[in-house]
């Protein structure tokens, strides 16, 4: 499929707030010139989408000038490169003077993380702005999204997304991505440093994403042969990269996220997905902390 944008003009824009109806994922406003709601600015997120507000009945600011609408900007790692993302493929098409326009997800700011990312793509962030409250833009392009979770992507957000191509397989290359060191509330898996100690012995490299930059993350996985460890967001760092040898996610929940498997099959690289036993501690949802029953039941699914 070829995606393309469509252009409009003195659209009104307020930014994202939650929605006082569950049944939504937020809501904010965005109408075109005649008062008609925008469907090319509606998120999607499989059969659930984003609220269109009312027409504010303040006099919004005003906002001259061409402008590429960007979307959201999430704040969580890997929503943001399947869904903030997802008109990246636009982005780095743009002319280098041209203005990017995004809206904060529940009012949030920019994190490191993000200023690393658009620095690896080469794009300004002098160039953004934000909708900080009721906004007439003069002219917007919206981009076609790239990808709708789950079930809709693009070759151009693969290739939008890509900055290492075609590295070898290191062989004997082994990395784990630990969540060992993460905080009680983010998922962690009681028994993953026992489990980690003896993958060390055996050569594995155990990566702790949250404590390096996305460029060292790309870096340590990058031509490696064998990459393994709990579902969680940092495999989506492999969208950044071709990835020559194979992966094994052990997932933390059941069903586990489709968005792995749907990343490896459009990548093209070999992956398997393994339930291992675990007991319940505490949390709830992708903040379940659990205990890994048999660390040998895993190191069983790993070996050549």
């Amino acid at each position: 499929m070829t995606l393309v944008s469509r252009h409009y003009r003195n659209v009104c824009l307020t930014p994202l707030h939650p929605a006082p109806d569950p049944a939504w994922l937020f809501a904010y406003a965005a109408y075109d010139d005649t008062g008609a709601a925008i469907e090319d600015l509606r998120f999607r997120r499989g059969h659930r989408q984003s609220q269109v507000d009312p027409v504010p009945t303040e006099e919004p600011s005003r906002l001259d000038g061409d402008h590429l609408f960007a979307g959201i900007l999430f704040n969580h790692y890997g929503h943001f490169l399947l869904e903030g993302l997802t008109r990246l493929w636009a982005l780095r098409r743009a002319a280098p003077d041209r203005t990017i326009l995004w809206l904060r997800h529940h009012g949030r700011p920019m994190r490191s993380w993000h200023g690393q990312i658009f620095a690896l793509f080469g794009i300004d962030q002098a160039r953004f702005r934000f909708v900080e409250g009721a906004t007439r833009i003069d002219r917007l392009e919206v981009p076609e999204s790239g990808w709708i979770s789950p079930t809709h992507s693009a070759p151009e957000y693969f290739d939008a997304i890509r900055l290492r191509c075609g590295t070898p397989v290191t062989p004997g290359r082994k990395v784990w991505l630990s969540r060992s060191r993460l905080a009680d509330n983010q998922g962690r898996i009681l028994g993953e440093a026992e489990l980690e100690a003896v993958l060390r012995r055996r050569g594995w490299d155990i990566v702790h994403p949250e404590t390096l930059s996305v460029a060292e993350q790309i870096d340590r996985l990058d031509g490696a042969e064998h990459i393994a460890g709990f579902e969680g967001s940092a495999f989506h760092t492999l969208l950044f990269m071709d990835v020559p040898g194979r992966v094994q996610i052990f997932a933390r929940r059941r069903p586990a996220s489709r968005h792995f498997g749907i990343i490896a099959e459009q990548k093209g690289f070999a992956q398997a997905l393994h339930y291992p036993a675990l007991d319940y501690v505490s949390g709830a949802a992708a903040r379940v902390v659990s205990r890994l029953v048999d660390p040998d039941e895993v190191l069983a699914c790993l070996v050549p």
